[in-house]
């Protein structure tokens, strides 16, 4: 009888637990495939603010709202902030708690000092391209070169300003080096509202496109040490319209 009471009392348990109802399930975390979205998108917005710093349409000291972005690049909110802490990081853009992110506006001293890495950097660039560059990319990078000399004849600024960016983008990528690439890139579109001021000199763009052409000639039949030469004459800090450009800004900060 002690027996057949267990047994009851066993039989009876699975029933309770079918009345107490199913058992909840854990809550889904996010999916490899949503987390992988997430990080594309990031990367998207990334390049595309670098891209619009560099290229001058975003000025420095411009308002970088996060609502208003993500909605401007069809995404949520979550992958422009972590795309803005990305650019920070690099100082390409200010961040400071409760306010919007800005475009970052440096100081006369800061933009000797980065044009002053930017020299050394570029002229990486080049030694890395004239030995790594392979036969297609040395086809369009001469493509490029003649397409900038028309613009030039053309005295079109702003279409030379894009091209100028062309060809550093194409000396970073021939490279083959991520890091390199990527810390050229980054000082390239930090610098980029200083240096087209430069450019909007009289005659300098045909200075500039003559250096581009120099540069080009040395990495197209692989002669490193004119490379080297060539970018370091082209943004080197020893030049008369630049300190004349640099004197503009501080009277400006000074303001």
């Amino acid at each position: 009888m002690h027996g057949g009471c267990r047994v009851s009392r066993n039989l009876r348990s699975p029933v309770r637990a079918l009345k107490r109802g199913p058992t909840r399930k854990p809550q889904a975390g996010p999916t490899a495939d949503s987390t992988e979205r997430r990080i594309n998108q990031s990367a998207k917005v990334r390049n595309a603010l670098e891209n619009l710093i560099a290229e001058g349409s975003l000025a420095p000291g411009s308002r970088l709202d996060e609502e208003t972005l993500a909605i401007q690049f069809g995404v949520s909110r979550t992958p422009v902030r972590e795309a803005l802490l990305q650019l920070a990081s690099t100082g390409l853009v200010e961040s400071r708690p409760r306010q919007s992110a800005t475009v970052a506006t440096l100081s006369v001293s800061a933009i000797i000092e980065s044009f002053e890495f930017n020299v050394e950097l570029e002229s990486i660039t080049a030694r890395m391209a004239a030995r790594r560059m392979t036969s297609e990319e040395r086809a369009t990078l001469d493509s490029l070169v003649k397409r900038m000399r028309r613009v030039v004849e053309q005295k079109d600024v702003d279409q030379y300003v894009v091209l100028n960016r062309d060809f550093h983008e194409k000396l970073y990528a021939a490279s083959h080096n991520r890091y390199v690439h990527a810390q050229a890139r980054s000082i390239f579109a930090r610098l980029a509202p200083y240096r087209r001021q430069v450019l909007l000199r009289p005659g300098q763009l045909d200075v500039s496109q003559q250096q581009h052409e120099r540069i080009a000639a040395a990495v197209l039949t692989g002669d490193v040490e004119t490379a080297d030469q060539a970018m370091r004459e082209h943004t080197s800090l020893n030049d008369g319209s630049f300190l004349d450009v640099i004197g503009t800004i501080a009277r400006g900060h000074d303001k």
